[in-house]
């Protein structure tokens, strides 16, 4: 896949360069939705390299859960909140701590894309 189709996506993230190639990671594959049957390095599919599959492999499913709870809670803190009577230094703290949560669940994404990275290379 060339180069300009994947500029929406995250470099580190989503895909990797291998040379001149592009090699997108379990994550790419998941929130694509389905196994495209093509062999990628990456299928977090099972069984792997399978057309149309949806089933995940097992390590791929903290993907599917990572946060999900913590993401609930902090939806249901927020909306009990009322902006319209915030300062905006309040408001202020409340951004300073949704990007701090937000980066911490990048560098987790992260660190779990690196796991699985490594484990692919073990498994090959």
């Amino acid at each position: 896949m060339p180069v300009e189709r994947v500029k929406s996506y995250k470099e580190g993230i989503h895909y990797y360069m291998d040379g001149e190639r592009v090699v997108f990671t379990a994550l790419f594959h998941i929130q694509r939705g389905q196994c495209c049957g093509s062999g990628c390095k990456h299928c977090p599919y099972d069984p792997k390299h399978t057309k149309g599959k949806v089933v995940l492999a097992k390590k791929s499913l903290k993907f599917e859960i990572m946060r999900i709870e913590d993401i609930q809670k902090q939806l249901e803190e927020m909306q009990k909140i009322d902006f319209n009577s915030m300062s905006p230094e309040q408001l202020q703290t409340i951004i300073d701590q949704l990007l701090n949560y937000t980066e911490d669940a990048e560098t987790q994404l992260n660190e779990d894309i690196k796991q699985i990275q490594t484990d692919d290379t073990k498994d090959s």
